[in-house]
């Protein structure tokens, strides 16, 4: 109902459509999207010089099409009675040719519908007919989603800084390597595709750094520790008829890697994340390599409900040098040293 009411907006005030794509390209979340709520407090002009937000012009253009009335959807007040369902709900604006304004209909991904799934999606042309569109094949043109946000939920997850200022703080008394992921990348597009398809837009990554906290005089595992961090987008370049996949030149610190801790490895745990913000549990088994003593504690980290493992491996603290390009299943890094 909501693709069809902005599409026929979109037919009475072409100034509707310019004002989406606008809003979805200052990518207040790092993705090409914005949020319905805000969406529909933006104004356009009307002919009679007079103007109208776009949720007024939306419950106008419903009550002229007379939408059924359904469960929860107020027909009298239906732009409002939409957010009040999902805070959530938002415009995604599909780009794969160059900076193009252009967008050839809305697609509309249901709520619940699974990555890499290959369901044909419902498409609103602009001539207001109806088409279907698959969800695992990256289209040629452009086109406005109608989804709901995964990006906001991943940024309200809390990422636990205090590792960090221990990383800090131990840096000037001891020995050690201060170890950086300087670049990263999926190792082509359609390893991208396995994680998010291109309805989603940028992926959601997230890096976790687990390591342990050494007893400087009895050599054994303190606690286990977790910095983790929330890439911004940055994932996906914009072509002039397909998108690919380009370094994420974000710098991620990581703890301080002291000497005394060189005997256990560090456990890098890419993600990608969906859905909302659920904490979880993991166990760490560390081995000290010198005499094989093996640890096992758990360790609490950031997630989501729907989590997707991109990659899960050790660094070994004598093999990581500057300029290593490590490739992990899908995912390409480069670790500094310096």
């Amino acid at each position: 109902m909501l693709a069809k009411n902005l599409i026929s907006s979109i037919s009475e005030n072409p100034q509707v459509g310019e004002i989406i794509t606008s809003e979805c390209k200052k990518k207040f979340d790092g993705d090409f999207d914005v949020l319905c709520n805000d969406l529909f407090n933006k104004s356009v002009n009307q002919s009679n010089s007079k103007s109208i937000k776009i949720g007024e012009m939306v419950n106008e253009t419903a009550k002229l099409n007379k939408v059924k009335s359904l469960t929860n959807i107020n027909i009298n007040d239906f732009a409002n009675t939409l957010i009040s369902n999902d805070s959530l709900l938002q415009i995604y604006y599909y780009i794969c040719n160059g900076d193009s304004t252009n967008f050839e209909g809305i697609v509309i991904v249901p709520e619940g519908v699974k990555e890499r799934d290959g369901k044909d999606l419902l498409v609103i042309k602009k001539d207001g007919s109806e088409s279907y569109i698959r969800s695992d094949i990256d289209p040629h043109t452009n086109y406005l989603v109608i989804s709901k946000n995964e990006r906001v939920a991943s940024l309200n997850i809390k990422s636990s800084n205090s590792q960090l200022s221990y990383a800090k703080k131990v840096k000037m008394t001891g020995e050690g390597k201060n170890m950086s992921i300087v670049q990263a990348t999926f190792t082509s597009m359609d390893a991208k595709r396995t994680v998010e398809d291109w309805f989603g837009g940028e992926p959601e990554v997230r890096l976790n750094v687990l390591y342990p906290l050494i007893n400087p005089t009895t050599n054994l595992i303190v606690e286990a520790r977790n910095s983790s961090f929330l890439y911004p987008g940055q994932w996906l370049k914009l072509g002039l008829f397909e998108n690919t996949v380009k370094w994420n030149t974000t710098l991620v610190q990581c703890p301080f890697w002291l000497s005394n801790e060189k005997n256990y490895g560090r456990r890098l745990i890419w993600t990608e994340e969906d859905g909302t913000s659920a904490a979880t549990t993991i166990n760490n088994i560390w081995t000290e390599k010198t005499i094989g003593l093996t640890t096992s504690i758990n360790t609490t980290i950031p997630a989501t409900n729907n989590d997707k493992v991109i990659a899960d491996s050790w660094i070994d603290y004598d093999q990581v040098g500057t300029g290593t390009t490590y490739t992990w299943a899908i995912i390409k890094f480069q670790i500094s040293c310096n």
